[in-house]
C-alpha cells in the first residue's frame, strides 16, 4: 500500500514534461534507440502519430550512426522542436526553432556537461570493443537518463 501511495503522489506532483521524459525513457528501455525514443514520445505529446517518426530519427542514434557526434537523445529532441516550431517553406522564419533548440542545448549541457555521444558515454561505438564497453560499464542506464532529460527539457521549452 505504501508503494501505491508513493507512486500516486509522485504522479500527481510530476509535471506533464516530467511524464513525457519518463515515457521517452520507457520507450528507450523498450528497445527504441535514443533519438527514436525521444522524437517518438515528443511527437506523440504533440498529437502526431506517424509510423515514419521513429524512422526519421534512426540515423541520428548513438551520436549519428555510432560516430560519437551529438547525443542521439538531444538530436531527437531537436527534431521534435523542428516538428513543433520549424518552418514550412523558405519564406518562414527559422528563429522560433533556433531559439528553442539553442535553449535545449544550453540546458542539456548545463545538466550533463557535454552534448557529444562519445564524450557522454566514453565509448567509441563504431568498434566492437567500444560497444562491449558500453554494455559492461552500464552506459545504457546513463543513456536512458539522457533520453528522459532531453525529452523533458524539450517538452518544457515547447510547453507540451
Amino acid at each position: 500500500v505504501a508503494v501505491f501511495r508513493y507512486s500516486v503522489a509522485r504522479e500527481v506532483s510530476m509535471s506533464n514534461a516530467g511524464r513525457i521524459g519518463e515515457r521517452a525513457e520507457a520507450r528507450f528501455e523498450g528497445g527504441l534507440y535514443c533519438a527514436e525514443a525521444v522524437l517518438t514520445e515528443l511527437a506523440a505529446a504533440m498529437g502526431r502519430d506517424d509510423p515514419a517518426i521513429p524512422r526519421i530519427a534512426t540515423g541520428m542514434c548513438a551520436g549519428v550512426a555510432r560516430c560519437g557526434a551529438t547525443c542521439g537523445a538531444l538530436s531527437g529532441a531537436v527534431m521534435a522542436i523542428g516538428l513543433h516550431r520549424g518552418r514550412d517553406d523558405a519564406a518562414g522564419s527559422v528563429e522560433p526553432a533556433f531559439a528553442a533548440a539553442s535553449a535545449l542545448v544550453d540546458r542539456f549541457t548545463a545538466l550533463h556537461g557535454e552534448i557529444g555521444c562519445g564524450a557522454l558515454t566514453g565509448c567509441d561505438l563504431r568498434t566492437p570493443e567500444g560497444q562491449a564497453r558500453f554494455e559492461d560499464t552500464g552506459q545504457h542506464e546513463r543513456c536512458a537518463r539522457y533520453c528522459r532529460d532531453a525529452a523533458r527539457i524539450a517538452a518544457e521549452i515547447l510547453e507540451l
